[in-house]
């Protein structure tokens, strides 16, 4: 039996166990994560890794609380914030040049984010959020 076939043999059996939620899967993805699989715990501090991987400039931008960020083709930055999840912690990003951009989502440590910006085909991610209740959404 194969390593894959067993992982979702394991995983499927996860699902149909009872008391099963959604939440303890969501904290136990450490990468490549799309919306809601990584949760935070509510107030929690966080610190995001911002990782531009296209070969345009992105800009970033914390709704309200900061300019526009260039961030360079193969820039790498770290956001800290020290007030936790709470309010919502909402990020706004953008290529320069109105290129499609995508994001990947890391969780390397337990209070760290990695977002990862990537060139895509066709759709655009536009914001990243770290909701009060710990969920991270991607818009």
């Amino acid at each position: 039996m194969s390593k894959l076939f067993s992982a979702v043999l394991v995983a499927s059996a996860l699902l149909m166990a009872p008391g099963y939620s959604d939440k303890a899967v969501a904290q136990t993805c450490t990468a490549y994560c799309r919306s809601n699989e990584i949760r935070f715990t509510p107030g929690q501090r966080v610190s995001l890794q911002l990782v531009n991987l296209t070969a345009g400039l992105v800009q970033i931008q914390q709704s309200g609380r900061m300019h526009p960020y260039p961030l360079r083709p193969g820039q790498e930055i770290r956001l800290f914030f020290g007030e936790g999840t709470q309010p919502n912690l909402s990020l706004l990003f953008w290529d320069e040049a109105n290129l499609p951009v995508r994001t990947l989502l890391f969780r390397p440590e337990d209070n760290v984010l990695r977002v990862e910006f990537l060139p895509s085909g066709s759709f655009s991610d536009r914001s990243i959020s770290i909701l009060d209740d710990g969920r991270v959404v991607i818009y």
